[in-house]
């Protein structure tokens, strides 16, 4: 995905996000803050906040092929008898 359209897809969720959250708790004496909550956490949950450390990131180091960064590390180690030793 494109950083064009990842930035819309980020955007209209936090922007149904909002919308849901004004649905949500209309009448609430808090509504705004609580849809301006949901509204953030549809955005986190988008991907919002990894397209805004990802460009954050270029921007400081220039543009940089992604495919050189390590994201995170396994490591996984196992015992085995051995049979008849």
């Amino acid at each position: 995905m494109n950083g064009r359209s990842q930035l819309a897809l980020v955007l209209s969720s936090a922007l149904a996000g909002f919308a849901w959250g004004i649905v949500r708790h209309r009448g609430h004496r808090q509504a705004r803050p609580l849809a301006l909550l949901q509204a953030v956490e549809w955005f986190v949950a988008a991907g919002g906040a990894a397209w805004m450390i990802e460009h954050a990131r270029d921007a400081l180091e220039g543009l940089s092929d992604p495919d050189e960064r390590i994201t995170h590390l396994r490591r996984v180690a196992s015992e085995h008898d051995e049979i008849g030793a």
